[in-house]
């Protein structure tokens, strides 16, 4: 997680497969929404795959979808 001027950036999260659908996701993600509120933070922004499963539990604890990102890849081979 980063916190810079009063927003909490969460980063990158995953769960292993043995210990999903159990809460930790949630559990992790509440932990640093509280670390970011005691550092002042106002506002909490994270990125997820548009539809998948970490942006369905996302809105479930309250974020809100900003906007769709597009990715583009190449096969270098």
């Amino acid at each position: 997680m980063i916190v810079r001027d009063g927003v909490a950036t969460l980063g990158g999260m995953s769960t292993l497969p043995a210990a999903r659908r159990r809460g930790v996701q949630r559990a992790l993600v509440r932990a640093r929404l509280a670390i970011g509120l005691a550092a002042g933070c106002e506002l909490a922004a994270v990125s997820a795959v548009a539809g998948g499963a970490s942006a369905r539990n996302l809105v479930r604890l309250g974020f809100v979808p900003q906007y769709d990102k597009v990715t583009v890849t190449r096969h270098l081979g």
